[in-house]
């Protein structure tokens, strides 16, 4: 398993040490404490640009690449304080907690090299997404992650976690996997726009996604992908426009 290689500045470390002023700090009255909840080997805080009130990080305060790096011990105690706020998330939000991990489990693979687990309030079936896209299996809560994990994992309840193999937390991520992190790094574009440039040099095109499909066979094409923002986008128009002819109408 790769050692983790501790970053010159790592903002995680940072925004779990106490003594720190981070970012986060400075925009709280003084004397109000950034972490939501601590234990002694991790914190509790709120997310920057979160999707949805009421996201929330829990991070290890020693430097590692992700959740399934951590000792059996360390393990339960995180199991222990992601239960302790989902049942917190779910009586102030009247909704499930969803908790996740992501990224490449790999030093140099990302942006923020040190684990995180998101959790927020969402009826988002992930698991039930993924279900239908990745084989997986499950394991009663983050305490039985198994060492040497070479996969991705969803927390489903407060104590089951599901994990899907060959994901982008393996230790030996595919190339593609890779490229993409470092394009994503480089650029802040996304996929849609790292496969157009891997594929050709042309002007970004719906043939260009279709080419990346043949060559690479992803397990969710692009082209859909596309397709499915594409629409979404569509329907969003389609309700801003019924909603400013319905404003108009009542002026």
């Amino acid at each position: 398993m790769p050692a983790a290689r501790i970053p010159a500045s790592c903002p995680m470390c940072a925004g779990a040490d106490a003594a720190i002023d981070s970012p986060l700090q400075r925009l709280l009255p003084p004397g109000v404490s950034r972490f939501i909840a601590q234990t002694p080997r991790f914190v509790a805080v709120p997310t920057f640009g979160c999707f949805v009130a009421g996201y929330l990080l829990v991070v290890p305060r020693t430097h590692v690449l992700s959740f399934g790096q951590l000792g059996p011990d360390v393990l339960r105690e995180a199991d222990a304080l992601v239960a302790r706020l989902s049942a917190r998330i779910t009586a102030a939000y009247g909704m499930p907690a969803l908790g996740f991990e992501y990224g490449n489990n790999v030093p140099g693979g990302r942006r923020i090299e040190h684990a995180h687990w998101h959790l927020l309030p969402s009826h988002a079936d992930l698991a039930g997404w993924l279900n239908q896209r990745l084989s997986g299996r499950v394991v009663a809560g983050l305490a039985n992650l198994p060492g040497g994990l070479e996969a991705s994992y969803v927390k489903t309840s407060h104590r089951l976690v599901k994990l899907y193999k060959g994901s982008h937390a393996s230790p030996l991520p595919h190339q593609q996997v890779l490229s993409f992190g470092e394009f994503f790094y480089r650029t802040r574009q996304g996929l849609l726009a790292y496969a157009c440039s891997a594929t050709s040099s042309a002007p970004a095109a719906i043939a260009t996604l279709d080419a990346y499909d043949r060559e690479h066979h992803p397990r969710i094409s692009l082209r859909a992908v596309f397709g499915l923002l594409a629409a979404t986008s569509r329907r969003r128009s389609a309700r801003s426009a019924t909603r400013s002819k319905t404003c108009w109408s009542r002026t």
